[in-house]
């Protein structure tokens, strides 16, 4: 009986146009192809150009900005108006075809939003550009302990980033053979945007749900919470007005040293 009303739910209309995944994958997608193809791709011009790291702020905003926009796509209020499944046709966790019961009520979808939200990452100020290395360095690690979820995972995300901070000192010293009165590289020279990537992929792999009563109904049972959502509202992401300023500044960035 399962596998007949199975296809018949596959060759119901697409008049819903509901989408499902789970939320790890929800995530991942939505993080992908919002976030990782802009920033990578501002990343690698500027890399390619000579030019420093993006402001990290400004790559911190777009990042989060994404994450809004996804938690109000899988918390949607139109979803609430669907009524759908059928009580008998439904199953704990839910699958790519027919949801669980609890799918849509305002307590879970509430709770959805917050779980997505909690991928987000703390807002990082660019240091004024004559503050010391060693301070930055400091104040850059105490940011790191912010994304680590236990004590257990700190270590890892702590020596990405001693490693990359590490580099950037040797470069350095290399390039200023003792000739220098600083103390180590300028703010400028920090690899901001490959600090700030380790922390996203960090927070991606470690994230731990929100301490939330979730209704049991919608823990599948291998562990998975499904996303339902409306696959044409995923069309619907504005860029934050920063991170245009930010292209714009690339560009111009990159035709100034074109004309030297």
């Amino acid at each position: 009986i399962s596998v007949a009303v199975g296809w018949l739910v596959s060759q119901c209309p697409d008049s819903l146009e509901l989408c499902s995944q789970t939320l790890q994958e929800y995530i991942e997608d939505g993080v992908d192809g919002e976030f990782g193809k802009r920033f990578y791709h501002d990343w690698k011009e500027r890399r390619l150009a000579g030019l420093p790291s993006q402001e990290p702020g400004v790559i911190i905003e777009l990042y989060n900005s994404v994450l809004q926009f996804l938690s109000e796509v899988a918390s949607s209020e139109h979803l609430c108006d669907l009524s759908w499944p059928v009580t008998e046709f439904s199953e704990p966790g839910g699958n790519k075809l027919l949801p669980h019961l609890q799918w849509n009520l305002p307590d879970h979808l509430a709770w959805l939003k917050k779980a997505v939200l909690s991928f987000q990452i703390p807002y990082l100020d660019l240091p004024p550009l004559g503050a010391p290395w060693r301070p930055v360095c400091h104040m850059i690690f105490q940011y790191v302990s912010q994304i680590a979820s236990s004590s257990h995972t700190q270590p890892l995300i702590q020596s990405q980033v001693e490693n990359l901070l590490s580099k950037t000192y040797q470069k350095w010293k290399k390039r200023t053979t003792g000739n220098s009165d600083e103390d180590g590289p300028s703010v400028d020279e920090i690899p901001w945007d490959c600090i700030l990537a380790v922390c996203i992929d960090h927070k991606l792999r470690d994230w731990k749900p929100p301490k939330l009563p979730v209704a049991p109904e919608a823990v599948s049972k291998d562990g998975q919470i499904r996303v339902y959502f409306f696959k044409e509202h995923l069309k619907n992401y504005t860029l934050p007005f920063s991170w245009d300023q930010a292209r714009l500044r690339t560009q111009e960035e990159i035709r100034q040293g074109h004309q030297r």
